[in-house]
């Protein structure tokens, strides 16, 4: 019997036959394979279609709540009159005129919401930050052309850096959702903004933590050991060691 035994044992060998618990290269080492490449990142359009800067006159200027000087002229914060949820909204004076955007805030404290010059994208611009949540947090890049302001580019859970990366001209909007990360990198192509989602252009990572350092901290699953990746033309680079698990 014990050699009916181990016959089957070399033949299931030599035809390839293999028990369940052993190697499944397929699946775990195309993931380490594919966290070892470059990434070339893929760019689109950046649509501002529903953030606008409107000109008001009079009455229209709703309830005015605190005013802060600007060099060429005002930014306010106003709400609403008999809005139940208290939402707070931005707006610019610039000369004799007055402009409103979006949703920076709610309640009655305004501490969070702040407004300061900045150079990005080779550009001077106002940049606005605000929350429409505990833990919601959104930005306005505008700019003021002929004393008129525009949305330059509005982020959507709030601008995390703006800056150069390897020479490239960049901001980066970066928000917390739980326990993961959400990462969108926006640059220019000659005159046009254009961004990447870098969790779905890294197959729909978990998470995309940027660190304090400007590395792209890449979590592929929930349970998944962190990657380093460095961005360099265009690209995210893997860097030769794992990423110690954030907190």
């Amino acid at each position: 019997m014990k050699y009916l035994v181990v016959w089957l044992a070399i033949s299931l060998s030599l035809f390839g036959v293999s028990s369940s618990h052993e190697e499944n290269p397929a699946g775990a080492d195309a993931a380490i394979q594919e966290q070892a490449r470059n990434i070339p990142l893929q760019f689109e359009p950046v649509v501002n279609e529903n953030e606008k800067i409107t000109f008001v006159q009079g009455e229209e200027k709703g309830e005015i709540i605190e005013r802060r000087k600007m060099a060429d002229g005002e930014f306010f914060i106003y709400k609403i009159a008999n809005d139940p949820y208290e939402e707070l909204y931005g707006g610019l004076r610039i000369g004799e005129k007055h402009y409103h955007f979006g949703q920076i805030g709610y309640g009655k404290d305004t501490s969070a919401i702040t407004i300061a010059s900045v150079e990005a994208m080779g550009r001077k611009l106002l940049k606005v930050n605000g929350f429409r949540g505990a833990n919601y947090r959104v930005t306005y890049y505008i700019q003021v052309q002929n004393q008129v302001p525009s949305v330059f580019l509005f982020v959507d859970g709030g601008a995390h850096y703006e800056g150069n990366m390897d020479g490239d001209p960049v901001i980066i909007g970066s928000y917390a959702a739980s326990t993961s990360f959400q990462t969108i990198l926006y640059r220019m192509e000659g005159e046009k903004l254009v961004f990447a989602d870098l969790n779905k252009q890294l197959h729909e990572a978990d998470s995309v933590r940027v660190t304090d350092d400007l590395f792209f901290e890449v979590r592929q699953k929930a349970d998944s050991v962190p990657r380093l990746y460095t961005y360099q033309n265009k690209t995210l680079i893997p860097l030769n060691r794992t990423a110690p698990v954030s907190e």
